[in-house]
């Protein structure tokens, strides 16, 4: 199991190693690092890890690019560093300066040792909301580490290459949203080949779910991109993105100059929109 050569406990919150590995989330406050350290419960990362397909590298042959949005405290990119090996682009993107922190230094501290992978990855304070979308390298892989609403689905599907999937929990497709949010559901998007222009998208409603939400930039109230002014953005280069750059991801900030603005009215009124996701209910909702 990949579970057995990355220790849990190293990225636990301190004093509470004894819990590390109960099939439970941890969250509690540390006041060395200053932050609140959450990992979910081991059995919705393997669900999770299952549904992006690392466990197939090996038998591929081939490396894969991974991006981690909301990455935490690192532990599912450790895992899925794990997994991919040596040599990958690998980006986690966390909004917490502290957390993001936190999360290198564990990260940085098991690459030296039992773990060579986890020196791959690259830990960014940052939004995911940050990330540019038509101007970063696009993924093979792509984990969203918290709550996302139905709309983001699609949008962080714009950073994954064809035939790339994402992971991550999603709100039911429900108007009007409640201020109190929606059931979440862990989703598996695809991204499949463009067709004359359109990007579609393939998904698949795997398991009921309930995580903290990402944090949303101010003016987003209804998880689309119409209206939203960008002032800065995060522009995600690699290997495969950019041959001009160098083969480790090169985070930039583009200048105050993108703004963009849409149609005002959102994907509801899209020719791309679809139905994604469904009604998980309230039956066998897990925390996590």
């Amino acid at each position: 199991l990949i579970s057995t050569q990355v220790d849990r406990a190293a990225f636990a919150p301190a004093g509470h190693d004894d819990r590390a590995f109960d099939d439970a989330p941890l969250r509690a406050a540390e006041a060395a690092s200053g932050c609140v350290v959450h990992l979910s419960a081991p059995s919705i990362y393997a669900a999770a890890l299952e549904a992006l397909g690392l466990d197939e590298v090996s038998r591929w042959r081939r490396q894969l690019s991974f991006l981690n949005l909301g990455s935490g405290s690192g532990y599912l990119s450790a895992l899925a560093a794990a997994l991919l090996g040596e040599g990958c682009v690998h980006v986690c993107v966390e909004l917490d300066a502290a957390l993001a922190a936190r999360s290198r230094a564990t990260l940085a501290a098991l690459g030296r040792g039992p773990v060579p992978a986890l020196r791959d990855v690259q830990v960014v304070c940052a939004s995911a909301f940050d990330v540019d979308l038509d101007l970063s390298m696009k993924f093979d892989r792509i984990y969203v580490g918290a709550g996302a609403r139905h709309g983001d689905a699609r949008r962080f599907g714009r950073l994954l290459k064809p035939d790339g999937r994402l992971v991550g929990p999603f709100e039911d497709d429900f108007e009007p949203r409640p201020p109190w949010g929606l059931p979440q559901a862990l989703l598996r998007v695809t991204r499949l080949h463009a067709l004359e222009g359109f990007d579609e998208f393939e998904l698949d409603d795997l398991l009921p779910v309930q995580f903290s939400n990402l944090v949303r930039p101010a003016g987003d109230d209804d998880g689309d991109d119409d209206g939203l002014l960008v002032s800065w953005t995060l522009q995600l280069y690699g290997h495969d993105g950019d041959p001009t750059t160098q083969e480790t991801p090169q985070p930039t900030l583009s200048p105050p100059t993108i703004t963009r603005w849409g149609s005002g009215q959102g994907w509801c009124y899209s020719d791309l929109d679809y139905y994604i996701g469904g009604d998980s209910g309230g039956e066998g909702w897990r925390e996590c």
